[in-house]
Order: structure tokens, then sequence, then C-alpha cells
């Protein structure tokens, strides 16, 4: 059974547990009152997040302490709207969400080369062409490299890029048909995705972690005096952990003329 409180001057609408959330209207998504009118929604958790269409949005960044970069791809403005409402709240590891949006595949490409730190794309398929959103996929992969960013794709259509095909044939993380994604399901696939992101990203940075203390293994032992190996594996220390103390205690060291004898 549905609510009906009202506000004088404000026309609110609260979506029933029957029927879908987007049924047969658009009329609250209208210019600078979209947020406040998104912000009277109920939602229930079990209950389709899409249906049908809307409108035109940019880029919508939340000012938090480092939050998880989130690409909204979608021509349709009203699943811009209802991924926002929807995960307003959500945090992961105390870090929030900050949204990017897109309403192309050129748009998305655009801000993924200017953002190299995104960590999920939920990815609409057909755009400005019917298949925008895999062409997208191919130069995300294949162009920028980049392997790390979680690739969610939401498609309205199925049949256009039945799931088969489309998980066999593109590098994507997770497959979901609009009409059946609930609240529920969209953070559980969120969830999954930025710990997965979180995961490669440490690994990579253990990686190259690895690969300087090769490299500076090198440097360490061309030394051939006390003072110089020392001096060396306190610079190559400053490096490694990015701090300045190591390296002015290895330049102080050296000063002292300490271990001036050959090894």
């Amino acid at each position: 059974m549905s609510s009906d409180r009202r506000t004088p001057g404000t026309t609110h609408t609260v979506a029933s547990t029957e029927t879908p959330i987007f049924s047969g209207t658009t009329r609250w998504l209208d210019g600078a009152r979209e947020d406040a009118r998104v912000s009277h929604f109920t939602i229930d958790e079990d209950q389709p997040l899409f249906s049908e269409s809307a409108s035109n949005d940019n880029v919508e960044l939340r000012e938090a302490s480092a939050p998880w970069k989130v690409l909204v791809v979608d021509d349709d403005e009203q699943v811009h709207a209802v991924t926002r409402m929807v995960l307003n709240d959500f945090e992961l590891d105390g870090r929030p969400l900050c949204f990017l949006h897109a309403h192309s595949g050129s748009e998305a490409r655009a801000l993924v080369l200017s953002h190299d730190d995104i960590a999920v794309i939920l990815l609409d398929v057909v755009m400005e062409s019917d298949e925008a959103g895999l062409e997208t996929v191919e130069y995300v992969r294949n162009v920028v490299k980049n392997k790390s960013v979680r690739i969610i794709l939401r498609t309205g259509q199925p049949g256009s890029a039945p799931e088969q095909r489309v998980i066999r044939e593109y590098d994507i993380n997770d497959y979901r048909e609009k009409t059946e994604l609930t609240s529920h399901k969209l953070h559980t696939s969120l969830f999954s995705a930025l710990r997965s992101y979180r995961d490669i990203v440490e690994l990579e940075q253990h990686k190259r972690g690895l690969e300087t203390v090769i490299a500076a293994s090198g440097a360490i032992f061309r030394e051939r005096t006390v003072k110089g190996f020392s001096g060396a594996v306190l610079q190559q220390l400053g490096g490694l952990l990015r701090t300045h103390g190591a390296t002015e205690a290895a330049e102080s060291l050296a000063e002292s003329g300490w271990g001036e004898r050959d090894i």
C-alpha cells in the first residue's frame, strides 16, 4: 500500500512495492528541482530499478575522503538519477562513492582518459549506437589498457547484446538486465566489484614495490665501502617508503665519514 504525505507547494512521489518505480512519469525530473524531487522517492530493495526513459546531465563529484570513483554511462537521465539515489549512502572500507556521469560512449571514453582511478563503470549498451557500450569496453581494455577498472554492463535491451555472447567476447565483470536489477542486487554487484578493484590495485602496488627493491639492490651492491653501502641502503629505503627521513640520514652519515674502511 502506498502512502501520500504532502507538503504545501511540493509534489511528492512514493513508490509502491507492487509497481516499477518508473512506471508512467518523469515529470519530477526537471532541471534544478531534480535532486529535491528524487530525494522524496521511497524505494523497495526488491523492486526493479529501471524501466523507461528521461533526459540529460554532466559530472557530479561528491567531496569526501578518498572516495571510490564510479562512472555511470547511460543515455537515460532517469537511470543516472536513480543510481545516485539508491547508492547515496553506500560505503566500503569507510570510503563513500564519487559519481562521474556520461550519456554516450564518446563521453565515457573521454572521462576514462582523464580519470585513471575509476573503480567501477556502470555501462549501458545501446546509446548513440546499438553497440556503443561494447565499443567502450573495447576502448577501455584494448586502447587505454586499463585492466583494473571493473565494468558492470546494464542493459534494457538484452536482445541486442545477449548475455552469453557478451560475457564470452568482451572483458566485462558483470552483466545485468535493468528490468531485473533491484536496489539489493545493485549494492551486491557494487560491493563485489569494488572489493575486486581494491585487491587488484593493492597487488599492483606490491608488484611495483618489489620491482623497486630489485632495481635498488643493484645500486646498493655496487658500493665498495661501508659508508657508501650504508648510504645507498638508506637512500633506496627513502625512495621505497616515499619519505625524506632516510635520505637525510644517509646524507648525514656520508658527511660524518663513518665506515671509511673497505668491505
